[in-house]
């Protein structure tokens, strides 16, 4: 992760993502759909589990990317939207990269893409796009009602 990269450019041109995270990974047998290939759900969830550590990695160097309330909660995040584009199968135990990139944020809304790829970079099997949203802090007083 260029940390360097990604914090200079918090206020950026959408069609000028950061590459923020960036995973090897290998599914084997048992997650087919098809026989000898990948089911697209478990594409689907790759690529909101590593578009997670992206924000993770974003947060990392950015804190000041979130402000008031949405600071408090910074961990809690859900996935409001996953769009995912499937370009070729993904053969079963297949060693693949899934590169994660942060495009913007827009108050407690933060907007990634992501690609998955051959090891070699010659070949898409899918890419994504995800909107995140930081849940609103919960008052002190139901945080506490809920502990007893």
């Amino acid at each position: 992760v260029d940390t360097d990269k990604a914090s200079i450019r918090t206020s950026r041109d959408e069609k000028d993502p950061v590459e923020v995270a960036v995973g090897d990974v290998q599914l084997g047998n048992a997650v087919n759909g098809h026989p000898g290939i990948v089911h697209g759900g478990i594409i689907s969830l790759l690529f909101d589990d590593a578009m997670g550590w992206g924000y993770e990695a974003v947060m990392m160097s950015n804190p000041e990317l979130l402000q008031g309330s949405a600071a408090d909660n910074a961990a809690k995040i859900v996935t409001a939207n996953l769009n995912i584009d499937f370009r070729a199968p993904l053969p079963e135990n297949t060693r693949a990269i899934v590169r994660v990139y942060y495009i913007k944020s827009e108050g407690r809304k933060l907007y990634f893409m992501a690609k998955l790829e051959s090891h070699d970079g010659t070949r898409l099997y899918s890419e994504a796009t995800s909107l995140f949203i930081v849940l609103r802090a919960e008052p002190k007083e139901k945080e506490e009602e809920q502990k007893n």
